[in-house]
């Protein structure tokens, strides 16, 4: 769940369908840092609602579909949206 006010929003979501779109790997982290290995963003999903006046999301639910990829296969890591823009 993204609070748009208080974490993410669009743009956070515009990244990770860029991140799907693209079809490659991507690591899986905690906040921690801790790695759960190489996955694939398979599809994404959202659902805004508690709207402020203007029509934006105040709550944007999501859920991502990842498919896990062998953890040697750093030739499939993809380019983070960021690094994309930058060039």
């Amino acid at each position: 769940m993204l609070l748009p006010q208080l974490t993410g929003g669009p743009a956070s979501l515009a990244d990770l369908e860029a991140m799907g779109d693209e079809g490659a790997a991507w690591p899986l982290l905690d906040g921690e840092g801790n790695v759960y290995g190489l996955y694939v963003i398979e599809s994404l999903q959202t659902t805004s609602s508690l709207f402020f006046d203007n029509g934006t999301a105040r709550r944007i639910e999501f859920s991502l579909v990842l498919k896990r990829i062998d953890d040697d296969a750093v030739d499939q890591l993809g380019t983070p949206p960021m690094a994309m823009e930058a060039t």
